[in-house]
C-alpha cells in the first residue's frame, strides 16, 4: 500500500510543480507530510473503487500535461480530485 501512496504523492508533486507556481508547490509540500501518514489507513478503510480507473484519470492528467493542453489537465484534475472528495465523504 505505502509505495503506491508514495507514487501518487511523487505523481501529484510532478503536476503541482508543472504548473509553475511556487506558491502551490509549497502548499502541496507542506500538506504532504500529514496526507502521507493518513492515506494508507484511508485506502484501507475505503479502497480505491476501480483501480484501473484511478489509473486511467491519472495517465490522462499526464498526457493532457504533456500535450500542453491546460483545459484538459484542469477537468481532469478537477474530475480526480472531486471524485476522490466524494468517495471519503
Amino acid at each position: 500500500m505505502e509505495p503506491c501512496v508514495d507514487a501518487d504523492m511523487a505523481l501529484h508533486r510532478a503536476v503541482v510543480v508543472s504548473a509553475h507556481n511556487d506558491v502551490l508547490v509549497e502548499l502541496f509540500d507542506g500538506f504532504v507530510p500529514r496526507m502521507r501518514r493518513v492515506m494508507p489507513d484511508m485506502l484501507r478503510i475505503r479502497p480505491v473503487a476501480s483501480p484501473e480507473a484511478d489509473h486511467a484519470e491519472h495517465a490522462a492528467l499526464v498526457q493532457a500535461i504533456a500535450e500542453r493542453d491546460t483545459r484538459a489537465a484542469a477537468e481532469f484534475s478537477r474530475s480526480h480530485l472531486t471524485a476522490m472528495k466524494r468517495a471519503f465523504t
